[in-house]
């Protein structure tokens, strides 16, 4: 099972204790189902002013997928055509990075 945990690097400052996304950005993201297993949702619960960034990372450290959010969308639907593993889900904004761990099933 999952936990809610969350590892934060801010301008260049690894961030040691987890930290909420909603607490970083001052928004709540979140990606449902966690598992996925061909599609995800990416949910903000109040508008960005910017556009948000994503990327997929695997287990080698490689970019995987990654996409960007325009400003003021509050849902995104991201079609998943990855192999079943666990891919850290990072978000960027103008001055702030966030990620989270997303597991892909078969």
């Amino acid at each position: 099972m999952l936990t809610d945990i969350i590892y934060v690097e801010k301008k260049n400052c690894l961030v040691e204790r987890p930290v909420s996304i909603q607490n970083l950005l001052g928004k709540d993201i979140k990606t449902i189902p966690n598992p996925a297993s061909d599609r995800i949702e990416i949910v903000f619960d109040t508008e960005f002013s910017s556009e948000v960034s994503y990327t997929f990372i695997g287990a080698l450290g490689q970019i995987v997928l990654s996409g960007t959010i325009p400003a003021g969308q509050l849902v995104t639907g991201v079609p998943l055509n990855l192999p079943p593993g666990i891919y850290q889900l990072s978000f960027f904004t103008l001055q702030d990075m966030v990620s989270q761990k997303l597991v892909i099933q078969p």
